[in-house]
């Protein structure tokens, strides 16, 4: 597993950290599933490449805190409406106090960077700027995850499960179908059924195989 970190600082004092972790099948399963975080992402055996953002900027932090909050409220009103007071009012204060709470951070770090003259707390470019960068990061993080490489190994891997899952369907059906008519309509649907699990895996494997361009 290889874990990068790289901090953009800018003139105005604020920061983006863009946090990446990689991971290959020879770092193999975590022990705690329950710890799949961006320090442990590993909860399956295959390639993959967890990013993360981080930013003090409060331009970019308070929208995204009030849409957020939204989110819970919304959700308040409509248990709500469903009569479900409990977690109404549950909903209601854990957000409100989340708010307040973060809010103060917030207003904090303002004063903070109101000292530095080039910071300018109306600038609506930065919201923009910042969803530039993640765009950008995280294009370049598919392009360097999706590759051809990689989705010949997860065809390798997947093919015996694939393989495993279509024939415990086709038996399962056919025993079934097999007792409640006779064992010649279990024959046909055990092959029936494995033809038709196999052409939906080939095609599943088709629109994967276009994410893998790289």
């Amino acid at each position: 597993m290889e874990k990068k970190t790289e901090r953009k600082l800018k003139d105005d004092g604020t920061y983006v950290d863009i946090t990446r972790v990689s991971t290959t099948p020879e770092d193999g399963f975590t022990d705690n599933l329950n710890r799949v975080t961006i320090d442990d992402p590993t909860h399956v055996k295959g390639y993959q490449t967890n990013i993360r953002f981080e930013t003090d900027d409060p331009r970019i932090v308070k929208p995204f805190l009030y849409g957020l909050c939204s989110i819970f409220y919304i959700i308040s009103i409509i248990l709500l409406i469903v009569k479900c007071y409990f977690f109404s009012i549950l909903f209601f204060i854990v957000t409100t106090v989340t708010l307040i709470s973060q809010l103060k951070t917030i207003k904090q770090k303002e004063k903070e960077l109101l000292n530095n003259p080039t910071y300018n707390p109306n600038d609506k470019e930065v919201i923009k700027d910042f969803c530039q960068t993640v765009k950008t990061e995280v294009k370049d993080t598919n392009e360097k995850t999706f590759t051809k490489k990689n989705f010949k190994w997860f065809v390798k891997s997947s093919i015996p499960i694939c393989t495993i899952i279509a024939f415990i369907i086709s038996i399962i059906l056919a025993i079934i179908i097999g007792s409640i008519y006779s064992i010649l309509y279990g024959i046909l649907t055990f092959f029936g059924s494995l033809i038709i699990l196999t052409l939906l895996f080939i095609i599943y494997f088709a629109l994967v195989s276009n994410l893998f361009k790289h």
